[in-house]
């Protein structure tokens, strides 16, 4: 889970905000090598999304944004590095559970 906080529209509304992550350094909307832009609403406040399908052992770079009529801001970059995976489960057990009014 990662996500942003749009603290200032700067006297125009924010139209778009999100999330942009990379495997390489981001510099703009289009450097998503590797990773993905996240579209998640409009406004200011904080927001965060799910990203899933991350490679595992690799480093990757996240920046949030905000758009609006004066144009694009970006957050610092920050990065983060995945898991390694330990065990992969071949075998998946299904439990249904089913609830009945009494």
């Amino acid at each position: 889970i990662i996500g942003g906080n749009i603290t200032s529209d700067g006297n125009s509304s924010v139209t778009r905000r999100g999330l942009i992550y990379s495997t390489s350094n981001i510099t703009d909307t289009t450097s998503t090598i590797g990773g993905g832009l996240i579209i998640n609403g409009n406004g200011i406040g904080a927001f965060t999304s799910t990203v899933s399908s991350l490679i595992p052992n690799t480093t990757y770079y996240v920046k949030a944004f905000a758009i609006n009529s004066v144009g694009i801001s970006y957050s610092t970059q920050i990065y983060f590095k995945t898991l390694a995976i330990i065990k992969q489960f071949t075998n998946f057990i299904t439990m249904n559970i089913f609830i009945q009014k009494t």
